[in-house]
């Protein structure tokens, strides 16, 4: 279990990235803070989280492969999300959709990676 806990720390900093950001949304709002953390909220940690799920080993990317390639899929990710809320008219809660993706997918993605390496050690 150690062994995995140290291949998530990036998660993990995510998290508590994300965690602060919602903090500062919810005490200080409308101020300069929110811009200085949204915008690494938008345009790098959603696809960040979904490549630190993904490819959880460090060894895959170095990190500023893995920064370039999380701007791509961020921007990415906030378009299509953009264009559902948009349709469904929730466009003024993108932050908070944003927010549950960053969260929910690489956590759910975690488990399984976790679930497959209790079945690998268990045969």
């Amino acid at each position: 279990m150690k062994r995995i806990v140290n291949d998530q720390r990036d998660l993990i900093a995510v998290f508590v990235f994300l965690f602060s950001f919602i903090l500062v949304f919810l005490v200080f709002p409308g101020s300069s803070m929110q811009t200085l953390l949204g915008l690494p909220l938008v345009l790098i940690l959603p696809g960040y989280a979904f490549l630190a799920a993904i490819f959880h080993s460090p060894t895959h990317f170095e990190l500023p492969q893995r920064i370039a390639i999380s701007c791509v899929m961020s921007l990415t990710f906030i378009t299509i999300l953009s264009l559902g809320l948009n349709a469904l008219g929730l466009l003024s809660q993108l932050i908070i959709v944003l927010s549950a993706f960053i969260l929910l997918y690489p956590a759910v993605l975690s488990l399984y990676t976790v679930a497959q390496i209790g079945l690998k050690e268990n045969e």
